[in-house]
């Protein structure tokens, strides 16, 4: 081998070097853009993780409970990071008040956790004040759907509502319910039979 050969073959390797890493360098890219796309499906609404017996405790910032949410199962959908929850039971009290539990066959909860939807035979139950005479002014909502924003104390619903405490019987349609102010709002086709206090 003369001089020249030599010095062609010492040109041309360090090119073929180079070419060789770029075309396995492109090769390396495309295997691994095609095998991200691949991998990557759409979700679906199944459920990513299951939880028997749910309990989740919320306190104020005193740290005096604020609420309790419990459920038989409960299951998140990542698709639209929610939770779903059967038999879901809520309850609320502050300090000096008295309790409040609403109740459903099921429930939704949304993403960022505010609201709770609550669908089939919801029943909001207010303990009342006992009299002297040992009888209570408990109050009881019946209604299909509710919607409850528990930091705020408050629930609404469309929907009809039937109302009862003691013998005190009210019902319609759509209401508005503000746990903190002890106060109820019927917006339509408002019936009701009042017992007279002695």
């Amino acid at each position: 081998m003369n001089l020249l050969q030599r010095r062609s073959i010492g040109a041309v390797l360090p090119l073929a070097i180079l070419l060789l890493l770029a075309m396995l360098t492109f090769w390396l890219d495309r295997t691994v853009e095609l095998n991200s796309t691949k991998t990557a499906s759409p979700l679906t609404h199944e459920p990513d993780y299951i939880v028997d017996n749910f309990v989740i405790k919320r306190l104020s910032d005193a740290g005096e409970p604020r609420y309790l949410l419990s459920s038989k199962r409960m299951l998140h959908f990542p698709d639209d990071d929610s939770s779903h929850l059967e038999a879901p039971k809520l309850v609320q009290g502050q300090p000096g008040s008295t309790e409040t539990r609403v109740s459903a066959k099921r429930g939704v909860v949304s993403a960022d956790g505010k609201e709770v939807k609550l669908y089939e035979s919801v029943e909001l139950f207010k303990a009342g004040e006992r009299t002297p005479q040992g009888q209570t002014s408990d109050m009881r909502v019946r209604t299909e759907y509710l919607r409850v924003v528990p930091d705020d104390d408050k629930a609404d619903t469309p929907q009809r509502v039937l109302i009862e405490q003691g013998k005190t019987l009210l019902s319609g349609t759509g209401m508005a319910f503000d746990n903190r102010y002890r106060k109820i709002e019927l917006q339509s086709a408002v019936n009701g039979t009042f017992e007279r206090k002695k």
